[in-house]
This record gives structure tokens, sequence and C-alpha cells, in this order.
């Protein structure tokens, strides 16, 4: 997203304002500006290495970008994806204005395969199967070729879409926190446990977990490990996180598409300790299943019996 500078006072003033609601006014804080990184807080006060002068940086599009329902637009380039065009990306931005790499649509799909701890997540399906936040539907369609019956959900009604094209058997639109008909003997949240948003609405799916799961049921599912910062503004984001004394795991992010921008929302990422305390205190046995760098695999299980 590019950018450019607002000298003129008036204006300066709107564009505080806008920052304040939309956390994308940051001084010298695009790169494409002034070279420099300097994201600890919105509006910032800052004299530019570059232009020599306190100035205000907005992305060059605000005002015109279209508002879209936060997982629709990923699910629509999935879809695109699937059309044919096999280039397409979201953008994933973090309200400190940084973006992660591209999210191609064509990484859902796993063409050379999935990764180890997805394989080993799998593997540990038995039974009735409720995968949440299917997207492309690609583990479904492996958890189907191990025989097993799965009902895949997601909130996306175009990632539904594909994986009706796609030949997945039962794809319904849903979210985290619905019910579905019967009892599970495995939900699997695979790279998709941020979609809890934060350590409270973890402990409130735990709580509506246990009215998915037959017993001796389980939930698998995986998290990075939020303790070890990617990068120096990963690191700076975190302590910005710890310094309001809230959990250094969360992200606010959005999802950027074509012209198209979703809402702000929350996402988690949880290390394993803060994860067996909130499992345990929920009444839940929690058992580490594999890792693979910063990422960890384990399984829940129902309280009413063991897996």
């Amino acid at each position: 997203m590019r950018s450019k500078i607002i000298s003129d006072p008036a204006l300066r003033k709107a564009a505080s304002r806008q920052c304040k609601r939309i956390g994308l006014c940051w001084n010298c804080g695009w790169s494409d500006v002034c070279g420099l990184w300097n994201m600890t807080r919105p509006c910032a006060t800052k004299t530019c290495s570059k232009f020599k002068e306190k100035s205000i940086c907005i992305p060059l599009k605000l005002g015109v970008e279209k508002n879209a329902s936060n997982m629709e637009l990923h699910g629509q380039a999935l879809l695109d994806y699937l059309s044919g065009n096999e280039n397409t990306k979201c953008i994933l931005r973090r309200n400190d204005g940084i973006a992660y790499p591209p999210l191609y649509a064509k990484q859902f799909f796993y063409p050379e395969g999935l990764p180890k701890l997805d394989r080993m997540a799998i593997e540990h399906c038995s039974g009735r199967v409720l995968d949440i936040g299917a997207g492309a539907g690609t583990h479904s369609l492996a958890i189907q070729d191990r025989g097993l019956d799965v009902t895949s959900v997601d909130i996306s009604r175009n990632a539904v879409q594909v994986m009706k094209q796609r030949n997945v058997a039962n794809p319904v639109v849903g979210d985290v926190f619905d019910s579905y008909p019967g009892f599970f003997n495995t939900v699997l949240i695979i790279q998709n446990i941020g979609i809890v948003q934060d350590l409270e609405g973890l402990d409130r799916f735990l709580k509506h977990l246990d009215g998915l799961l037959a017993p001796g049921g389980q939930l698998i599912t995986d998290s990075f490990d939020p303790r070890h910062p990617t990068d120096q503004a990963d690191n700076a984001y975190q302590q910005d996180r710890m310094s309001k004394e809230v959990y250094p795991g969360g992200r606010t992010l959005r999802l950027e598409y074509q012209d198209k921008v979703s809402d702000w929302f929350e996402w988690m990422r949880v290390d394993p300790d803060t994860l067996q305390r909130h499992v345990q205190n929920a009444g839940f046995r929690i058992k580490n299943l594999g890792a693979d760098g910063g990422r960890y695999l384990v399984s829940i299980t129902n309280k009413k019996g063991s897996a």
C-alpha cells in the first residue's frame, strides 16, 4: 500500500482523527515514503529523516477502499484461484502497519502436499470429524481419503463453494462457536486456533467444545509459540501489548484483497504453557503430539473419557 505526506494543517488534523479510528496513520511509518519503520504508537510525532519535517504518513488509498467481511476476502481469493488465477493473493496487515508475506491462495491447496504436523494431525483423527476453519478443504479431503466422516466448516461462503467444487463431502457455512447436529469424536482446528480471537475467547470455546465432543472425543489443534518473535518489529509489537497488560500473543489484523479491505479483527497465537493452563482449568486433558520449529501440535481430550 503506497503512501503520501500530508502537509496541509487541516488535512493533517483530519488524517489524525481518521488514524485513531483505523490505526493506520503513522509518522514515517510507511517505508516507501521515508524508509523508516517507527511504528510504536499511532500519530507519533517524529521528524522524517528524508523530508526533514514533521509530517503524517497515511495510505494513499485511504477513503476509497471497500469494506468486506473479514474472512470472505480470503474465500474469494480461494475461489479466484480455483477459477484459474494462479497468482491470486491476500495481504494480511497488522495494525502497526506491518504487512506479513503475501498469502498466496495456492498455498492453501498444498500442491506439494501437507506439512509434517498437518499430516500428523490427520493421522490422529478418528471417528466422526468436525473440521473447523476448513478453508479450501485440503485437510478435509485428506480425512475423507482415510474413510472418515467429516463435516467441513468455514465462515466464508466462498470457501464453502470452493470445497463443493473440490468434492468435499459435507461443507457447511458456520462459525467456531456454532453447534452442529450430533457429536464428534474429533474436532480439528489446524492453523486456525487464532479464530477464538483472545484468551477469553479460548475459554469460551473450551466450554463450547464440551457440547461438540462425544464421550472420549478430542480436539486436535496447533499454534505458533509467540514467545519467540520473528523480527524486531514483532518484538516491539509484543512489548507494546505487554506494556498494556494484554496477552502478547494477540494480533489486530485486517485482510486486503484487490481493492477491498476487511474490518480489523483479533487473532491469537498462544504459547503451549498458557494453552495448557486454560485447557486444564476447563477440566480437559492436553497431550503434546509434536513440534516443528516454533509450531506445536496437541490433542485436547474430553473430560468424559480418554481418546
